[in-house]
């Protein structure tokens, strides 16, 4: 009985994606069947709760600790990525709305997710907070990296869209990178933190830009099909498993390993500091 329940609520949300399916989707738009999108959802989101809930478990935070109110002021270069960021983030929210509703769930995209999480970090003044935050958006450094790599912008055609395109992220980069060595953030990377890292990045991708894109057509992040020019044999049915899979990979690269060497450099910075005003 209880199997033919299950089989019937899965019947039933199949059915109610193709119901929910735009009129004017592209023909990729069930690249993954509407069984595969709700199977690859409840198994991803059971697993990723599984490492949200491994990297709180156990672990209790003072609640003074996350209300610790001591930012340095920032300096002219962070003021800079500061409002730079503001502007671009606020640009990108209106070309999106000029272009329709639709395309607003492009908002949803990795970058300006972890824009606003870097905005965030330069505008709190809980200094302790925000480095919890920054700590987590590190994880998430490398969707920069690959955009600029690898740019997808046929679709921005309005003026000086493309422009902001390339400001926004390559300021993106280096915002992180300066914070990162400049030792504004006394940063102590563990595996807990990852594991919340990568839980909370997979939550984004298959509990919000996936329905978003299911809901307006916009392939969000290449969450309905492949992202164009990739080998065949990764367009397949299984790629979006192959992309958790290496999205956990990088973000562990550098929201776990960058921090540890930029620990090592500031360390060493401070060792060759200390001994010059010795020999003063």
């Amino acid at each position: 009985m209880a199997g033919l329940d299950a089989d019937n609520i899965f019947y039933t949300l199949s059915k109610l994606l193709h119901h929910l399916k735009p009129e004017d989707a592209d023909e990729k738009h069930f690249f993954l069947s509407p069984e595969r999108h709700i199977a690859e959802g409840l198994l991803m989101a059971g697993f990723f709760s599984c490492l949200v809930y491994a990297s709180v478990k156990g672990h209790k935070t003072p609640v003074e600790a996350l209300t610790t109110s001591d930012p340095l002021p920032l300096n002219i270069l962070e003021n800079f990525f500061k409002y730079t960021l503001t502007i671009n983030l606020l640009l990108q929210l209106v070309y999106k709305t000029m272009r329709g509703w639709r395309i607003l769930s492009y908002m949803l995209q990795p970058c300006h997710a972890a824009t606003a999480l870097y905005l965030y970090c330069m505008y709190t003044s809980n200094h302790k907070r925000a480095t919890k935050v920054f700590q987590i958006a590190l994880h998430y450094m490398f969707f920069t990296a690959l955009a600029i790599a690898l740019p997808d912008t046929k679709q921005l055609i309005l003026p000086f869209e493309i422009e902001n395109f390339w400001i926004q992220h390559y300021v993106l980069l280096f915002t992180p990178l300066y914070l990162l060595i400049s030792g504004r953030f006394e940063l102590k990377p563990s595996w807990r933190l990852t594991a919340m890292a990568i839980g909370l990045g997979g939550y984004f991708h298959f509990l919000a830009q996936c329905p978003a894109g299911l809901l307006t057509g916009v392939n969000v992040n290449y969450m309905l099909w492949p992202p164009p020019g990739v080998p065949s044999s990764f367009a397949t049915e299984h790629y979006r498993l192959m992309l958790t899979a290496l999205f956990m990979m990088l973000a562990t690269s550098t929201g776990y390993v960058l921090p540890r060497i930029a620990n090592l450099l500031i360390h060493d910075r401070k060792k060759k500091h200390i001994h010059s005003e010795k020999n003063k």
